[in-house]
């Protein structure tokens, strides 16, 4: 009764790796492809010009110690 025992347990851990690489071969998703480059320093070579609103969820009312004028940005 020993032996076959064990040969459950082989049986089992075949079974499970086979299942794992079903799932991992199979059923996973595709990669993505992307670009890649090497990181270089160097002027920006690109800008973007574009409008936008910005939105703000909390009001602040900002002071400060000294005296002096604050603009609107």
């Amino acid at each position: 009764m020993y032996k076959p025992a064990r040969q459950h347990i082989y049986l089992a851990i075949v079974v499970i790796v086979a299942l794992l690489v079903i799932y991992f071969g199979l059923f996973r998703e595709s990669p993505v492809r992307v670009d890649t480059a090497k990181v270089v320093r160097g002027d920006l070579l690109e800008t973007i010009d574009a409008e936008g609103k910005t939105r703000f969820h909390d009001r602040y009312v900002v002071t400060a110690p000294v005296s002096g004028k604050m603009f609107r940005i």
